[in-house]
């Protein structure tokens, strides 16, 4: 569910799977709220310059999944930490990615 007004950039995710989509890059925050499990896949041909934040909000596990023909390179892991956990994505490079972790 998209956000209006001041958090326009906000897109609520309640399902267990969700692929981001190319055509609406302009989504800088997804939030979990899911008490199960959750995949983030990001896929092949997102915009160079791509940034985004994952938010796990609800108890379920939240995971970033790269999408065929995408690297993703972390110093941690693709699994956020827990609950109220923030991952954050940025491309450095046509369908290559890092990923950082803060909790």
């Amino acid at each position: 569910m998209a956000e209006v007004g001041p958090f326009n950039g906000m897109f609520t995710v309640a399902d267990t799977a969700f692929t981001l989509p190319a055509w609406d890059s302009d989504k800088k925050v997804f939030v979990s709220t899911s008490s199960s499990a959750t995949t983030f896949t990001v896929p092949v041909g997102l915009p160079k310059g791509f940034a985004c934040s994952f938010v796990q909000q609800g108890t379920g596990a939240l995971t970033i999944a790269a999408g065929s023909g995408v690297t993703i390179n972390t110093g941690s892991s693709l699994v956020a930490a827990g609950q109220y956990s923030r991952l954050s994505v940025q491309s450095v490079g046509q369908d290559l990615y890092v990923l950082n972790q803060s909790t």
